[in-house]
């Protein structure tokens, strides 16, 4: 179960992550929204928040539109140690002054393949060149052939963006970690 105090440092972390500019006010009420979403896919196990922030906006005068990718731990689950990180997008349409929509986005398989890890190390949200989108790539380590469940060594780099309205995301980098004995 999730405790309040954890749910508040949640949300405190996640409103500095989704305020990346004066120009956009991200309400409690959305974060909540969010969560109690994820906190529903996720019963009976422990969650523990990796990163959140936008991975792309588009600024329509009074209406504020973006996708929020959540980036989150996921163990216990009915009592057993299946360690894995997932990965949630939500839509939010944020009309000034008005409730925002929110709704989450299935994401293809290949997303989920791409960003589930046993391990996470880094996330990181970052601006293209030209910007007018933004992306957020993800360092992670998954369990090889002939790793322990403990101590994964394969290592990847999943980018995730939008385009073309949908979700997409790519292997951009590999490694392989040395064995821990």
């Amino acid at each position: 179960m999730i405790s309040s105090k954890r749910v508040l440092y949640w949300l405190l972390l996640a409103a500095a992550m989704l305020a990346p500019s004066a120009a956009r006010s991200q309400s409690t009420d959305t974060l909540v929204t969010m969560l109690q979403i994820l906190k529903k896919e996720t019963a009976g196990c422990n969650f523990s928040l990796k990163a959140t922030g936008t991975i792309t906006s588009n600024y329509n005068g009074p209406v504020d539109e973006f996708i929020v990718f959540w980036v989150y731990g996921v163990d216990g689950c009915g009592g057993g140690n299946n360690w894995a990180t997932s990965t949630s997008a939500f839509y939010v349409k944020q009309p000034f002054r008005a409730a925002a929509q929110v709704r989450k986005i299935p994401l293809a398989k290949n997303v989920v393949d791409d960003t589930l890890f046993s391990q996470v190390k880094n996330v990181s949200f970052k601006q293209d060149a030209n910007a007018s989108t933004s992306y957020v790539e993800i360092d992670g380590l998954s369990i090889g052939e002939d790793d322990a469940r403990c101590c994964p060594t394969e290592g990847r780099t999943a980018k995730v963006w939008i385009e073309e309205g949908r979700i997409k995301s790519a292997i951009i980098n590999r490694w392989k970690e040395p064995a821990r004995n």
